[in-house]
């Protein structure tokens, strides 16, 4: 399928802002750690690297209203990241999410954890991505305000720029649509 997340090459319109510059969000690298380093044992066949990304941004809103509209699995692209994520199709344990580039990915819902604020879901049936798993957490700060932390886990490590983009992207996003 053209749109799919692992089909043909990675180009993509993500991010608009010059490269580096992301508005308000902590960008800090991608770190790629072999299956060794994550305690799976010596010697392991097909030792691969994987990426794991870490954002932040702070948002000026209560966290609750945050997490409300984090946690509406399937409204992604009316209250969280609209423009970013142009549709969203909730199926049994998962959603399809369009985006903007014409991207789509079937993403399995792990866990909505109420208490933790913490949304949990994985990239499942892509032939670019053999592992993807990311959640997204919102942090009361003080002054009212909120910190949003996205991490996702992935393989194969070389499309982690093409994705730490649009976490990138997708977090600007969230920050502008969430600060109304």
């Amino acid at each position: 399928m053209p749109g799919d997340i692992g089909a043909g090459g990675l180009s993509s319109p993500f991010p608009p802002w010059g490269e580096g510059e992301y508005p308000g969000i902590s960008v800090g690298g991608i770190s790629s750690l072999s299956p060794k380093g994550r305690g799976q044992g010596e010697g392991g066949q097909g030792e691969t690297d994987m990426a794991s990304i870490r954002r932040e941004v702070q948002i000026n809103a209560r966290p609750e209203k945050i997490w409300d509209a984090m946690r509406d699995v399937g409204a992604v692209h009316e209250r969280l990241a609209p423009g970013f994520v142009v549709d969203t199709k909730m199926e049994e344990g998962a959603r399809v999410v369009t985006f903007a580039n014409g991207m789509t990915a079937r993403e399995l819902i792990v866990d909505v954890d109420d208490a933790a604020r913490r949304l949990v879901w994985s990239v499942v049936g892509s032939p670019r991505l053999t592992h993807h798993n990311a959640s997204l957490q919102v942090f009361a700060e003080s002054g009212g305000g909120s910190r949003v932390v996205w991490v996702a886990d992935l393989l194969p490590d070389e499309v982690a720029g093409y994705i730490q983009a649009m976490i990138e992207q997708g977090m600007g996003v969230m920050k502008q649509t969430l600060e109304r």
